[in-house]
């Protein structure tokens, strides 16, 4: 969780500590709109599989 805010984080996407706001950085990745370069999308997005696979949550 902290990787995946990490990488938001170094192109202006903040979220709060913690596995609850999985979800607010998951809806950054997945939009059509993002401003995240697309090397940086893919990892980004892996790690919202990976997360979403650990914690049994939807996967987007």
């Amino acid at each position: 969780m902290n990787t995946h805010r990490s990488h938001l984080y170094a192109f202006g996407h903040v979220a709060p500590k913690g596995i609850e706001f999985v979800a607010r950085l998951a809806m950054i990745v997945v939009d059509a709109d993002t401003d995240i370069p697309d090397l940086a999308w893919d990892i980004c997005y892996k790690l919202v599989e990976q997360i979403a696979h650990l914690t049994g949550g939807p996967r987007r």
